[in-house]
């Protein structure tokens, strides 16, 4: 799963995290 794989990172885990709260804001407002 690419979440897993991105959590190794730092950097991507905070991308990530980013990226999904952003997601889930958008589907949420739906």
């Amino acid at each position: 799963m690419v979440i897993i794989t991105a959590l190794e990172s730092d950097d991507d885990k905070s991308f990530m995290l980013n990226l999904y709260r952003d997601y889930y804001g958008l589907v949420r407002k739906t």
